[in-house]
């Protein structure tokens, strides 16, 4: 494939010079009253050929690429959903403690009535002032914060179900089997008892995790802080290849 002749660098600063220095000698000749005296070169002449010249220097070879079916529309998808909250103390601050929870949910083709996991984790922490919060330089506050596992997997009340009891039990109809903490594709989910060193930033509104004792502090969750209470969320969704069903013996 030809291309249209562009002028290099050098070329066109070298018409422009050029042009300049006849500008200048017609000011000094004296001889500037004459129509065909001194008259400048048209454009196409001063950059080096006409505007049907072709620069034969390059051509390119048509694009063979074969993506081998890589680019295509996922059959499924799956959306991934962090959303939690921490309630700080004591209240206006200065802080020194937060008791929260984390519910992480995946669902097929965002569908609510197709949830894949389903994990509800309890959150308790203390403020922590000593040098392992000084890498956090946005951070108002930090907090080495456990998490407790208290719903991993299981039957998961579909949205909007009523208990029948006063025990919270469902009935077999409102609920639907989902996965647990092993089966969810969410990426780096606490362990139950493992402990995060988490800030927040007001300024930016995120919480910062501390990538497990690196140093390194990453914004983890949007939130918000109202009333003494951080409200945060990661949601995302994927494309996603449904496992099938096993067969039942």
């Amino acid at each position: 494939m030809m291309r249209a002749p562009v002028p290099s660098v050098p070329r066109l600063i070298g018409a422009i010079a050029a042009l300049g220095l006849l500008v200048g000698l017609s000011a000094c000749s004296g001889k500037g009253d004459s129509a065909t005296e001194g008259t400048l070169p048209d454009l196409d002449s001063a950059l080096g050929g006409s505007g049907g010249d072709r620069d034969t220097g390059y051509s390119f070879q048509p694009d063979t690429f074969d993506g081998g079916g890589l680019d295509q529309q996922p059959n499924n998808t799956l959306r991934l959903q962090h959303v939690g909250g921490l309630s700080l103390s004591p209240l206006g601050g200065p802080y020194q403690a937060a008791v929260g929870d984390l519910v992480v949910e995946e669902f097929i083709d965002s569908d609510n009535d197709q949830p894949w996991c389903w994990v509800v984790y309890a959150m308790t922490g203390e403020v922590v002032e000593d040098e392992r919060a000084d890498g956090c330089v946005t951070c108002d506050f930090v907090f080495d914060i456990e998490f407790y596992v208290n719903q991993d997997g299981g039957l998961r009340p579909e949205e909007g179900a009523v208990p029948i009891d006063t025990g919270g039990n469902f009935d077999e109809d409102d609920v639907v089997e989902t996965n647990g903490r092993e089966d969810c594709m969410s990426p780096e989910m606490p362990e139950d008892g493992e402990r995060w060193l988490m800030g927040w930033s007001e300024d930016e509104g995120t919480l910062y995790l501390e990538y497990y004792g690196s140093g390194i502090w990453l914004p983890w969750y949007e939130g918000e802080l109202a009333f003494d209470q951080i409200s945060f969320s990661w949601i995302d969704e994927f494309g996603f290849v449904v496992p099938p069903e096993e067969e039942e013996d």
